[in-house]
C-alpha cells in the first residue's frame, strides 16, 4: 500500500475547525528543539514525525487529533528514544506535559483496557508480554504509543519475544539506531553500493523505535547516469525504473533481515520510506518545470513506489 505522507489525517483547532496535518511543521518545531539543546542532526527531527504520523495511520479507528496529542506523542517518543534533553525543550517551547505509563503490569493493563477493548480476552497476559519486553530493552516508563504499539503487535502474534530473539537483543542505551548507515551499507550488494558511493541514493540508519526502511533517491543523478538528456519525458524515466527498483530491493531486503533478526516484525510490516532529494533540480534541469516541482516529482516517486510490495510510504 502506497502512502501519500501527511494524507487522511486531521488537526482539531481550538475554535473548532480542522485542517490537514502537515508533518513538516512537526519536524521543523523538534528540529529547532534539537538544535537549542547543541544536536544539529536533521534526521532525528525526521524520523521521530515519520513516526508519529506512522503510528497514527497504522491505528485506523482515528483520523482527528488535537495538535497537542500529536506534539505529546512526539515529546514520549523523544524521551524513548534516550534525547530527554531534546524532549523536555520541545515540551517547553510547546507548553506540553508529560504523560508515560510505568512498567508495570498492573499500570499497563489499566492503560489498554481504557484504550484497546480489542485485547481485553488477553489483557494480563499482554500486558505482562509487553512489561517483560520493556525490561527487557530498559525502559521503566513507555509512552503510550509504544505500549499501544507492542500490544497490537502481540495481539497479532498471539505470542511473546521467542527466547532466541530475545537474547539478541542488544540495544545501545546512547543510540537510537539498531544500525548505522554504514553498517546497513555494508552489507549491500556492490551494485547497490555503487549506487551510493555514487551520489545517487542515500540511506538512514535503521530505527530501533520506528522499523522503517529510508531511502533518499536523486533523480538527476540516476537520469545522468542513464545517459538521459534533458527535456526528460515521465516514459523516458521510468522506464529505467525496474533497474534502480532491483537496488532499492537489495536495501530493503538487507534492512529487513537485520531488522526481522533482532525484533519480531514480519517484513510486510516495515515500510519503504522514500523521498526525492532533488526534486526541484531535477525537475528544473531535467522536466523544464518551475511551478509545483515538489508535487510533480512526488507523483513519480508515488509510481515507482508501485514497484515494492507492503507498506509504501512517499515523502
Amino acid at each position: 500500500m502506497i502512502t501519500l505522507s501527511g494524507d487522511s489525517i486531521m488537526l482539531v483547532l481550538e475554535d473548532g475547525s480542522m485542517e490537514a496535518f502537515r508533518p513538516e511543521e512537526l519536524q521543523s518545531r523538534i528540529y529547532r528543539s534539537c538544535i537549542e539543546c547543541g544536536f544539529n542532526e536533521p534526521w532525528l527531527a525526521e524520523d521521530i514525525a515519520l513516526s508519529v504520523e506512522y503510528l497514527i495511520l497504522k491505528t485506523q479507528d482515528k483520523r482527528e487529533f488535537r495538535k497537542e496529542e500529536i506534539f505529546s506523542f512526539a515529546s514520549r517518543i523523544l524521551e524513548e528514544t534516550g534525547h530527554v534533553n531534546i524532549a523536555f525543550r520541545f515540551r517547553k517551547n510547546d507548553s506540553l506535559s508529560d504523560g508515560r505509563i510505568s512498567n508495570d503490569s498492573a499500570a499497563i493493563a489499566d492503560y489498554l483496557g481504557k484504550t484497546l477493548p480489542s485485547c481485553a480476552g488477553s489483557l494480563l497476559s499482554i500486558s505482562n508480554k509487553i512489561s517483560s519486553a520493556l525490561r527487557q530493552i530498559k525502559i521503566d516508563r513507555a509512552a503510550p504509543q509504544l505500549v499501544t504499539g507492542l500490544a497490537l503487535q502481540y495481539q497479532k502474534d498471539d505470542g511473546a519475544l521467542s527466547e532466541k530473539v530475545v537474547d539478541k537483543i542488544k540495544f545501545d542505551a546512547d543510540s537510537p539506531f539498531l544500525v548505522s548507515s554504514a553498517g546497513l551499507i555494508s552489507s549491500l550488494e556492490e551494485k547497490s553500493e555503487r549506487y551510493i558511493s555514487d551520489g545517487i541514493l542515500s540511506v538512514c540508519p535503521l530505527s530501533k523505535f520506528f522499523p522503517s526502511v529510508k531511502v533518499s533517491i536523486r533523480f538527476a543523478k540516476f537520469a545522468e547516469l542513464k545517459m538521459l538528456a534533458p527535456p526528460l519525458t515521465e516514459l523516458a524515466l521510468t522506464a529505467h525504473f525496474h533497474e534502480l527498483a532491483g537496488v532499492v530491493s537489495d536495501i530493503r531486503d538487507k534492512a529487513c533481515d537485520i531488522y526481522s533478526s533482532i525484533l519480531p516484525l514480519p517484513k510486510d510490516e516495515i515500510p519503504l520510506v522514500l523521498r526525492a532529494s532533488d526534486s526541484y533540480e531535477f525537475a528544473k534541469a531535467y522536466l523544464d518545470i518551475d511551478t509545483e516541482a515538489e508535487k510533480y516529482v512526488k507523483k513519480i516517486l508515488a509510481y515507482f513506489g508501485e514497484f515494492f510490495q507492503g507498506e509504501v510510504i512517499v515523502k
